[in-house]
């Protein structure tokens, strides 16, 4: 068990650090161990941190099943940190595919969820991503003379890497 968490550490950390391929190598190693196993604990911080090195390659629909799966495990688990975490993950994603009302459902539920858990950061990012998104949208849906400097905008969020749709 211990080698596996280590493993996840060490793949997240080369995440981070830029080093995504090598990372991933490492949490595919920690995800086989802890489903042979059966260390659901360790699995869905697994789960986790490969839905982060997904999501930083630019692979949502595989980032989104990592954290659906995490976020499925992490119920079943009564663990409402990583319960919390992935549904704001999952938020983020949403948005970044301009699904506006899925990405405010995911936060308004991530928010939720950090607040039963009385986990304050959670819930402050949840706040603040929900209101992003509100702002996003409500310049979104401005009339005129907005829609001009709106398709201007959306231009430049299409071309952002972090915003590649």
């Amino acid at each position: 068990m211990l080698r596996v968490q280590l493993d996840n550490l060490a793949g997240l950390s080369l995440v981070y650090s830029g080093k995504v391929m090598n990372g991933l190598e490492l949490l595919a190693q920690a995800e086989r161990r802890a489903r042979q196993l059966d260390e659901k604990e360790t699995l869905v911080r697994v789960l986790s941190s490969r839905g982060i090195a997904q999501q930083r390659l630019g692979r949502f629909d595989e980032a989104a099943a990592a954290y659906e799966e995490c976020l499925h495990l992490s119920h079943r688990l009564g663990d409402l940190r990583l319960a919390a975490s992935c549904t704001l993950n999952l938020g983020t994603l949403a948005h970044r595919r301009l699904d506006l009302t899925s990405a405010l459902d995911h936060y308004r539920k991530a928010g939720q969820l950090a607040h039963r858990g009385r986990m304050a950061t959670t819930s402050a990012s949840a706040a603040s991503n929900e209101a992003n998104l509100l702002l996003f949208w409500a310049i979104w849906m401005a009339p005129e003379p907005y829609s001009t400097k709106r398709k201007s905008w959306l231009a430049k969020l299409k071309q952002h890497p972090r915003w590649a749709i």
